[in-house]
């Protein structure tokens, strides 16, 4: 089941999400929503195969254990029934003795009445010595017989042990890698949650991007108005009326906006100096109009006693690549509204 599982995963990272990355690339949108929704198909796609590979060999797993708690319960029918029919025989071979031992104590009596007192002694004695004989013999047997079967039975008890210890640890083993199938799932849903946050950062940027060519458009159209709502005010000037001024705003600040979608990606940027950071691990970069990235880190802050986990860049390396950054009492932070505008 890992080794089906993992070459899911392998195709969906390697080949498929390669394929829809170069493809959002080549067209300009790596960070739309078309891409985003690309990516959410391909990994629920990638989950239900997942799934559905655990669900087939746990379903298989089940069926053998049933047929094999089957065949076990037959064999042990089996043997009971050839247990009754070994103490049946040992009922009959008891029989038997009790006749051959009456027929002797028949011919003795016989044998009394036609010899004398001493012959007849003598023939007695001896039918008796070998009836003992005899009786001792089949004790012998009937012992053996009793110590066979008591064997015979434990055997079966033990393997029937073993066989049950048996599919109780393949059950636990089953049990605990469908556990490890479900986490994985998981896990690997959990290594996409930087790219979706990049994809929310990628829509801010479109609406920012329409907002302003709206403004352009609503400054152009107030540019074309202006000159006959001046020939109108000089008009009513003339006579004797007032002056009249329309105001058509030209230019919307949506940065609080992008602001808002890049705090999920770049937690506080109040304190981002790498001197106030404990850095856990690389998520993702941030990509530039001048054609570098930025790196974005998991990390807490040293002073920070709950250790909240953020999402964010090092005022050192942005200011390396950027002039987005300030510094103030001698620790460095990122010029908020400067970096958005060197954001590709």
């Amino acid at each position: 089941m890992s080794n089906s599982q993992d070459a899911i995963a392998q195709k969906l990272q390697n080949i498929t999400n390669p394929a829809i990355n170069s493809q959002a690339a080549s067209l300009g949108r790596m960070g739309s929503g078309a891409f985003a929704s690309q990516v959410n198909n391909a990994q629920t796609a990638a989950a239900n195969e997942m799934a559905k590979v655990a669900t087939d060999l746990y379903g298989n797993q089940y069926n053998q254990d049933v047929a094999s708690q089957q065949n076990a319960a037959q064999q042990y029918g089996n043997f009971y029934n050839q247990d009754q029919q070994n103490q049946l025989n040992a009922n009959q071979a008891l029989a038997s003795t009790n006749a051959q031992q009456q027929q002797l104590r028949q011919a003795g009596t016989s044998l009394y009445g036609n010899l004398s007192d001493a012959q007849q002694t003598q023939r007695l004695n001896a039918a008796n010595s070998a009836n003992q004989q005899f009786n001792a013999n089949r004790d012998y047997q009937l012992q053996g017989a009793n110590l066979l079967s008591n064997n015979y039975q434990n055997n079966i008890s033990n393997m029937l042990n073993a066989a049950n210890s048996q599919i109780s640890a393949d059950n636990a083993l089953n049990t605990q890698k469908l556990n490890a199938a479900g986490m994985a799932g998981s896990t690997y849903q959990n290594l996409y949650n930087p790219a979706q946050a990049l994809a929310g950062v990628g829509q801010q940027k479109d609406q920012y991007n329409s907002t302003v060519l709206q403004s352009k458009v609503d400054a152009w159209n107030q540019a074309q108005q202006q000159p006959l709502q001046n020939i109108a005010n000089f008009t009513n000037l003339l006579n004797g009326g007032g002056y009249q001024s329309t105001t058509q705003p030209v230019y919307s600040n949506t940065t609080g906006q992008i602001l808002g979608g890049l705090s999920s990606l770049a937690g506080l940027f109040a304190l981002c100096d790498i001197r106030e950071k404990i850095l856990h691990r690389l998520v993702g970069f941030m990509p530039l109009i001048n054609g570098e990235k930025i790196c974005i880190y998991e990390f807490t802050y040293k002073d920070d006693e709950d250790a909240n986990i953020w999402i964010g860049p090092v005022a050192q390396e942005v200011e390396e690549k950027t002039g987005a950054v300030v510094e103030v009492e001698g620790r460095k932070l990122i010029d908020v509204e400067a970096f958005m505008k060197e954001a590709a």
